[in-house]
């Protein structure tokens, strides 16, 4: 039996096509703004860290960050006040997102609305809005929806760009997204026998990461919690050294993941003596940097190589692969974890 899941999963390449061709109209009036705020829950936050990633990368002169909406409401709802505000929510009926975009508007800032339910609450709430065709899924937790929307903020942000060279050399490698990532999903089989050769019997997942990476591993580990019920942990890479690798005591019971993109290459040589430190952990490695092949037996070379600003959405696909699989080698419904809704309702 399949599960929806794995279909949402398998569509994400189409989807990306339709999102590649959505014009953004850039807000001409856009630096009269203070800030950019993005706005999300759950893995529509770490959509959010994507886009205030592509500016903070991109752009010295743009203040930007981004936050969980309850967050925002409860301690920096303050910085609404001049800010352009982007509230990302697949269903856009979210309670925290709706609140947020009211706090807001009475506030002054203007709200602009991401979301895949054309007719939802925040499409009504938001001074305008881009509405993801399509990218509703039957399965709870985000898949493809998780990658259209983190697409749009970043088409979004790199559009706020004053260098016209950058903006179109950034949209000519976000047009090859969806390729990469129809490539990835070809390999589904390897990333079943990893989850089941590796995942299977393990109690912990460490996830390691840097940059951009870091937003992957931050949405890859809320896979696992949600279809498998497994605790988690995330950090940048070089952060595990200080306290975390205190946890190799428990080194038979953890499944650990490092995902790095090849522009860590300038410093080669320092990944290299620390996954010397962590190599009794047998790391899974997610990576397009083919020198770090040979560095661990379960390693997985991600056909991308473009910018790695844009390396989340292929990045990601692994994890959702590996997730939906060790939910189903576990016994689990992934479409329907327990405890979770479709959106939460209430604040």
């Amino acid at each position: 039996m399949e599960y929806w899941m794995i279909k949402s999963i398998r569509e994400t390449p189409k989807i990306l096509k339709d999102v590649v061709k959505v014009p953004i109209d850039i807000l001409e009036d856009f630096k009269r703004y203070k800030r950019i705020l993005f706005i999300g829950c759950g893995s529509s936050y770490y959509s959010s860290l994507a886009g205030a990633y592509t500016i903070l990368r991109l752009s010295s002169e743009i203040k930007t960050v981004a936050f969980p909406a309850s967050e925002f409401i409860l301690n920096y709802s303050n910085l609404s006040k001049d800010s352009l505000v982007f509230l990302s929510s697949r269903s856009g009926e979210t309670k925290e997102i709706i609140t947020a975009a009211k706090i807001v508007k009475q506030k002054g800032g203007k709200v602009i609305g991401i979301t895949c339910n054309e007719n939802s609450t925040l499409t009504k709430a938001s001074d305008m809005s881009y509405v993801i065709h399509g990218g509703e899924e039957p399965n709870i937790p985000a898949t493809k929806s998780f990658s259209a929307i983190t697409l749009i903020l970043q088409k979004i942000a790199i559009s706020l760009l004053n260098e016209i060279g950058a903006i179109e050399s950034l949209e000519r490698e976000i047009s090859k997204i969806p390729k990469a990532v129809k490539k990835i999903i070809e390999d589904e089989k390897e990333f079943m026998k990893i989850s089941d050769r590796i995942l299977t019997n393990k109690s912990l997942f460490v996830h390691l990461g840097s940059g951009a990476t870091c937003i992957v591993t931050l949405e890859g580990a809320l896979k696992f919690r949600e279809t498998s019920y497994i605790a988690n942990e995330v950090f940048p890479m070089f952060e595990f050294r200080h306290g975390p690798i205190a946890l190799k005591v428990h080194k038979d019971k953890i499944a650990t993941f490092l995902v790095l993109h090849k522009t860590c290459k300038e410093y080669e040589e320092n990944i290299r003596r620390f996954i010397l430190d962590i190599n009794d952990l047998e790391p899974i490695i997610i990576t397009n940097y083919s020198e770090l092949s040979e560095s661990s037996d379960n390693t997985y070379l991600v056909p991308w190589s473009g910018s790695e600003i844009l390396s989340i959405i292929p990045f990601v696909i692994p994890y959702q692969i590996m997730a939906y699989y060790l939910s189903i080698s576990l016994g689990y419904d992934p479409d329907n974890p327990s405890g979770l809704v479709r959106y939460v309702s209430n604040f």
